[in-house]
């Protein structure tokens, strides 16, 4: 058990070397880099191959944690998926991710991309705050993520928001995220939705590079269970001389 299992490496040894494992963390976002190394290295899927808790993989897991009173983690889930930094809850109008993307242009500061999550009834009024922020914060574009899906003002109020530019080719300011089974059944489906240009990655997930065969080190070069009681007296003095050796 790992109970700051970060983005998995004690969990892929112990899988690795087909021991039971257990991973605890205190962050939704420790769990994207660890599902994805599970999945690269031993071909593990959540919900089919080991259980998730606190982390929904379908809409049922979603809506109970909204049900939970689990807000602000669903939240931070959200804006992950589009791999944006979550921020602190600032209450409507407000931000609840963040992006910087590279300027196109050359010597121009870094482009800032906003995402508001709603997960109860939405209203135009809160798409109106969105935009309001994202024009006092000068961001370039602004997502919203809701569970239901954009009436015919938001949309209307998407379109009058226009567009910005990006190296010739133009993208809408305002855009939505509906969250729903689509997306738990496939998960590329969101870089169809969003349209970002091509560079600026929608990837939620990075690639965790440190793996480990299937050896397991051992601290003693013979087994110990085969070592007579002076052989392991020796070794154990031998193990005490070395820390011994590190402390000083």
């Amino acid at each position: 058990m790992d109970p700051f299992c970060g983005c998995g490496t004690t969990i892929d040894a112990a899988h690795t070397l087909n021991r039971r494992w257990i991973g605890i963390d205190l962050t939704v976002l420790a769990l994207d880099p660890m599902s994805k190394r599970m999945q690269e290295r031993h071909g593990l899927l959540p919900s089919i191959n080991y259980e998730i808790s606190g982390y929904p993989t379908t809409m049922q897991d979603l809506h109970r944690m909204l049900d939970e009173g689990k807000y602000h983690d669903v939240s931070n889930w959200a804006v992950t998926r589009l791999g944006f930094k979550p921020t602190k809850s600032v209450g409507d109008g407000g931000k609840d991710g963040i992006a910087h993307f590279q300027n196109w242009k050359p010597d121009s500061a870094d482009v800032k991309i906003y995402a508001e999550v709603k997960t109860g009834q939405c209203s135009i009024g809160q798409v109106k705050s969105f935009l309001y922020s994202m024009d006092e914060q000068n961001a370039e574009a602004g997502i919203f993520i809701m569970l239901n899906k954009p009436t015919s003002g938001m949309k209307d109020l998407a379109s009058r928001a226009g567009r910005f530019e990006h190296a010739g080719k133009t993208y809408p300011k305002l855009q939505f995220w509906t969250i729903d089974d689509s997306y738990f059944e496939n998960p590329d489906i969101l870089k169809q939705k969003i349209q970002l240009p091509r560079e600026w990655s929608l990837d939620s997930i990075r690639k965790s590079e440190r793996h480990f065969d299937d050896t397991q080190m051992d601290l003693f070069e013979d087994n110990p269970e085969n070592m007579s009681r002076p052989q392991l007296e020796a070794k154990n003095q031998e193990l005490q001389n070395q820390i011994n050796q590190l402390k000083s």
